[in-house]
């Protein structure tokens, strides 16, 4: 019966078996094996029986799945599920994958990989045909939340940076003992020489920060703008109007202030991309247009956006904004600084969200063009479709709504279809796919198609797998059962051999015994 046991164990979980001095006895009391003394069963380097110890195993949820722990000696459970690689059990692990994504979602195995590939598929559709329908031109803009900014309450603002992470919570990660850098800009977007840093502590309150900051400011002749709490987020803002300025960007927050209040504006872009992106940005440019009520060309500004850049400009979201704002651009090149782009609107990173707000009261409509940065697909400026993935993609409820708000003209004239002519025209376009932090370019259906294929190929190579594994256990279950198990004709036979063998015995004895009587009578 043991060794029963631990057959279906090395079926299920493919453990080691390891004997040496075990004695066996049969009902009668016989030793049948001769051994002795070492009796362990191992699973993955882990002991599950170590002669008369054994250590039970768990199953536990992490992130919402299942997985496989054993218990230690002090009772503590440890997480042994990528040590089964074998068996029923390592071959299910095999196709569900052991690793996870905070969602709880695989990203590895043949289930992770897939869910993984078809993920990089509906987020690189969402993200180029929100892009190409951030062309079509509104009013203003405003879009869903992209991130949620950690908002310091107004009574906790003097309370320490470290006593808001470690007491209260309101930071998302603790505050070090480091350097705030600060770019500054001149009224017309160029580079200050001025380079400002203000030292940050943990023991500092964010009042103390602000005060820091504005004192160096003033200090270095700069009195137009400052840093504010606005709606509990620190801001750096124009003292006449508190709107964001664009003369200030941080180019390096080495107290790690911004990661702890999750403001992504102020953050490289190339450290949040793929972790807090909703959408991922990639290198390149933007055209922002906007347009008259007739479908004309007011004003069109080219945005550049680098995120290797060490300048904040360009690698960051608030110099991308900075871009937009930058007051003293002759966008038109007509000699006329009043008819620009900024002129006409203004950006904001508010809230954890992007607006375009006009300046004017002209009846005036704003676009993008040329993104081949995908700035408003990863932004959502202007989306079509909702979602970031292939488990929640679908058309925008508006439009779900009323199919007739769908707008396939980019100019505010409607006739031009040139919308739904470039949607289409994307099935031939190559686009960035971005699986498991690798970056592919390929087409649409291009990826669609490879993605397919590699399924029909692990397909094709488990099943033939499948069928020769089956062969060679076959042959092996024969051979195991023809020397472990019972066969009731060779029994009957052996039976009916070993009773003749008897029968024949008993004639021999009973013919002596005639014989001995015989000389004994003959004696007498």
């Amino acid at each position: 019966k043991r060794d029963a046991l631990e057959k279906r164990l090395k079926e299920l979980l493919d453990v080691k078996v390891y004997k040496s001095g075990i004695v066996s006895k049969n009902a009668q009391g016989a030793v049948t094996t001769g051994y002795e003394k070492n009796y362990q069963i191992a699973l993955g380097g882990y002991p599950l029986i170590d002669n008369a110890t054994y250590h039970e195993l768990t199953i536990k949820s992490l992130s919402a799945n299942l997985m496989v722990g054993i218990e230690k000696q002090d009772h503590t459970i440890v997480d042994i599920t990528k040590s089964i690689t074998g068996g029923e059990i390592g071959a299910l692990l095999l196709i569900r994958g052991d690793e996870f994504d905070t969602s709880g979602n695989p990203t590895n195995g043949t289930l992770g990989n897939l869910i993984t590939s078809l993920d990089a598929f509906a987020n690189a559709l969402i993200r180029s045909v929100n892009s190409i329908y951030s062309y079509s031109a509104q009013e203003s803009v405003e879009t869903d939340t992209i991130s949620s900014p950690n908002s310091i309450p107004a009574n906790l603002t003097d309370k320490s940076l470290d006593s808001l992470y470690s007491m209260y919570h309101v930071l998302q990660s603790p505050i070090r003992d480091g350097n705030l850098t600060l770019r500054i800009y001149n009224d017309i977007g160029e580079l200050s020489t001025t380079l400002i840093k203000v030292s940050v502590s943990k023991d500092d309150s964010i009042n103390d920060v602000i005060n820091n900051i504005n004192t160096k400011l003033v200090n270095n002749g700069i009195n137009n703008v400052k840093a504010d709490l606005i709606n509990g987020q620190l801001k750096f803002v124009n003292t006449s109007d508190s709107k964001e300025t664009s003369k200030i960007l941080v180019k390096d927050d080495g107290a790690q202030l911004f990661s702890a209040l999750n403001q992504i504006e102020y953050q490289p872009l190339n450290r949040i991309n793929e972790a807090k992106m909703p959408l991922p940005l990639k290198n390149g440019s933007f055209d922002i247009v906007v347009y008259n009520e007739k479908g004309e060309t007011l004003a069109k500004r080219t945005i550049t956006v680098n995120m290797d850049s060490n300048d904040p400009k360009y690698s960051t979201i608030e110099g991308i904004l900075a871009q937009i704002n930058t007051p003293g651009i002759d966008d038109n090149e007509d000699n006329n600084l009043n008819n620009d782009v900024d002129d006409y609107y203004h950006a904001e990173f508010i809230n954890g969200k992007l607006i375009f707000s006009k300046k004017t009261d002209q009846n005036t409509f704003i676009g993008l063009d040329n993104d081949n940065a995908d700035f408003g697909g990863a932004m959502g400026v202007n989306k079509f479709f909702d979602g970031d993935n292939a488990s929640n993609i679908e058309l925008k409820q508006e439009f779900q709504n009323d199919p007739s708000l769908i707008r396939a003209s980019k100019t505010p004239t409607s006739g031009d279809n040139i919308i739904a002519n470039d949607i289409l025209q994307l099935q031939y376009k190559n686009v960035n796919f971005y699986v498991n932090g690798n970056t592919s370019s390929n087409t649409i259906y291009g990826f669609y198609r490879s993605m397919t294929a590699d399924l029909a190929n692990e397909t094709q190579t488990v099943s033939s797998k499948k069928e020769s594994t089956q062969t060679l256990l076959k042959s092996i279950s024969n051979e195991y059962y023809a020397l472990s198990g019972v066969n009731i004709d060779e029994e009957l036979i052996n039976l009916e051999k070993f009773q003749r063998g008897y029968q024949a015995n008993a004639k021999v004895i009973t013919t002596i015994n005639q014989m001995l009587d015989a000389l004994f009578s003959i004696k007498q």
